[in-house]
């Protein structure tokens, strides 16, 4: 076999060991499945490997925009309510602290 055909079949070998691990990952993580199908409709249309590196990236980029907004939400929203919570832990803190016999822990 010559080294080209050689490199084919362990191309087509990792390939198809990505394409398995990559399977196995998403039935653990079926939430995303949306995500891949997205990956897989724009990469269709990509020709190249370097295109297709950038095109990947920049749709993980997008992801981590989408992430970074919502850690921002849910901040915002702590700030806003963290005074109720601190009350009611606060209340449940005391309730806890001490033992049966009236000790504190």
């Amino acid at each position: 076999m010559d080294e080209s055909a050689k490199r084919k079949v362990d191309y087509q070998e990792k390939l198809e060991l990505a394409l398995k691990v990559r399977d196995q990952f998403l039935e653990k993580h079926p939430d995303l499945q949306s995500f891949q199908d997205e990956l897989d409709r724009i990469l269709a249309k990509t020709v190249g490997p370097e295109n297709r590196m950038k095109t990947i990236a920049f749709l993980i980029e997008k992801k981590l925009c989408e992430l970074n907004d919502s850690m921002a939400d849910l901040q915002t929203s702590f700030k806003k309510h963290y005074n109720k919570i601190k009350v009611v832990n606060s209340a449940l803190v005391l309730d806890n602290s001490q033992s049966s016999t009236g000790y504190l822990h």
